[in-house]
């Protein structure tokens, strides 16, 4: 390690530049530094002897390192330090024990004692006043141990950032509404982040919160957000689709393609198990309410499926969101209501303390904007109909 202190008076004349104050390269001339390794008796003073730039014309040279800005003026180090001397130093910093540092950090005692040592060697100052009932920081240990957290803290951000290359992020959705209406905006994200792949998980509504909360989805297309859901998770919403009505193919109705909530207040209904879809029994029944009466419930169902049978075998009316229109559904035909009276609104939920945070409130905010590009897609206003957790 090759370190030398440089003046006040020197980094006024502009050197090193204000960027190398943290870890960067430092250039100086061959001369120069050959001439600090003598001075600073360094054990490696022959290390560098005899190196030339490129060119042999003695010009400055790129050497990596870093500089620590101490009370007395910049310590500039190159060579091999390693970070374990830095995460050393700031367990001892920290305990002010060498004993209980060297317990956390699962060393033997005369081990650490070494490292520091040799850290202080190679920095050229005194960190550490030890005393038989106590270790202190000098001057220059608080200051460096400033500038070390800064750098470890630096380095844990970027292998995090690191390890999130080449990541599959799981994505939790129902039915097709992740392709249907936001595969433009899929396409769009994967393209800005080629070194991330999406994993679809299909599950119920409910069953995607329950993942969400064992950590086994990173982020989920979900219905309408509670208070609680709100306080778990980070959430934004996307948009709200409008319900469509499913009658049986033999309903007095079934030739209608448009009807009000009105025209169904003496019929049956098919309702979404509360369970498995929480909120969309109150979607209806607040529409009703609207509508001026009380819907007759004679069924409720888990999924798209047995939505169609029920509806189609007990001509009953169901209400489902507009994509299922796309599936089987022998026995069932489809109406608008008109004016819209429910809607199902969609939102986006991560885990905040996810270190794939930042990039899911991007793929969020993606989908939000693609939301707006999709058919039958839109956003409830303060006059919209009833909505909620679908």
């Amino acid at each position: 390690m090759i370190t030398t202190t440089l003046s006040e008076s020197r980094l006024a004349r502009g050197w090193p530049p204000p960027s190398c104050t943290s870890v960067c390269g430092a250039a100086e001339t061959v001369a120069a530094r050959e001439n600090r390794v003598q001075k600073a008796g360094s054990r490696r003073s022959g290390f560098m002897s005899g190196e030339r730039d490129a060119s042999g014309s003695g010009a400055p040279r790129l050497m990596p390192g870093f500089f620590v800005r101490m009370p007395f003026g910049y310590v500039a180090c190159w060579g091999d330090m390693e970070l374990r001397h830095l995460r050393y130093f700031a367990v001892v910093a920290e305990t002010l024990h060498f004993s209980r540092a060297a317990e956390r950090l699962h060393v033997t005692q005369p081990a650490l004692s070494r490292q520091i040592r040799d850290l202080e060697g190679e920095l050229g100052v005194t960190l550490l006043r030890r005393h038989r009932t106590q270790t202190a920081l000098t001057p220059a240990g608080e200051q460096f141990l400033r500038r070390t957290r800064e750098i470890l803290a630096a380095t844990e951000e970027a292998v995090l950032e690191v390890r999130t290359l080449g990541r599959s992020l799981r994505v939790g959705h129902y039915g097709t509404l992740w392709t249907d209406y936001f595969g433009a905006a899929l396409r769009r994200f994967s393209r800005a982040h080629r070194e991330l792949s999406l994993t679809p998980v299909e599950l119920t509504p409910v069953d995607l919160v329950a993942a969400l909360r064992r950590d086994e989805l990173d982020f989920a297309l979900v219905g309408g957000v509670s208070p609680r859901l709100e306080r778990e998770f980070a959430t934004r919403r996307l948009c709200a689709l409008d319900a469509v009505l499913a009658l049986a193919a033999d309903h007095p109705l079934a030739k209608r393609r448009r009807l009000t909530l009105s025209d169904l207040r003496d019929a049956d209904w098919v309702v979404w198990d509360e369970h498995a879809f929480p909120g969309r029994v109150d979607l209806l029944r607040t529409a009703a309410a609207k509508a001026g009466f009380t819907p007759r419930v004679v069924a409720g169902v888990d999924s798209v499926a047995s939505m169609f049978v029920a509806v189609a075998t007990s001509g009953a009316v169901g209400y489902v969101l507009p994509m299922t229109r796309k599936l089987p559904h022998s026995g069932v035909v489809f109406a608008r209501l008109q004016p819209p009276a429910i809607c199902f609104e969609m939102h986006a939920a991560w885990r905040r303390e996810s270190r794939h945070a930042a990039v899911l409130a991007e793929l969020a905010a993606t989908l939000a904007e693609g939301s707006r590009e999709g058919a039958g897609l839109r956003t409830p206003t303060a006059t919209a109909p009833a909505s909620g957790r679908g």
